[in-house]
């Protein structure tokens, strides 16, 4: 299983797909959901990351959860925009990180969806 990773900034995307990949975790970054539709019809994530640095990605959030395939994947958002309770109850976003956080923060939020065991 990999995870996906959905970025409309490519500094954003591939920071973190290198981040997971120099782990041993297998990651597939995509600038749009739609970019991942071959890859979606052969596998299913582990795990969405969507990043958005300038505000909260309603919209590419909204099309993950739309998406009856993708309901049950959980998916973290990293944004510069720290959204509320509500929207992350509203979106089922199993975990936040502002975009101010670094690398170590983010690896240790997607933890419990990594596979153990991958090379440190």
């Amino acid at each position: 299983m990999y995870t996906l990773v959905i970025a409309h900034s490519s500094g954003c995307r591939k920071l973190i797909v290198r981040n997971l990949t120099i782990r041993g975790h297998l990651a597939v970054g995509v600038s749009t959901l739609s970019e991942a539709r071959e890859l979606l019809q052969r596998a299913l994530p582990r795990l969405i990351v969507i990043c958005e640095v300038a505000e909260t990605p309603d919209r590419d959030v909204a099309e993950v959860r739309e998406n009856p395939q993708l309901a049950s994947v959980p998916v973290l958002v990293v944004s510069a925009e720290v959204p509320g309770p509500r929207w992350l109850d509203k979106w089922n976003v199993a975990s936040f990180l502002p975009t101010s956080a670094g690398v170590p923060e983010l690896i240790r939020l997607m933890e419990p969806w990594l596979p153990s065991g991958a090379a440190p």
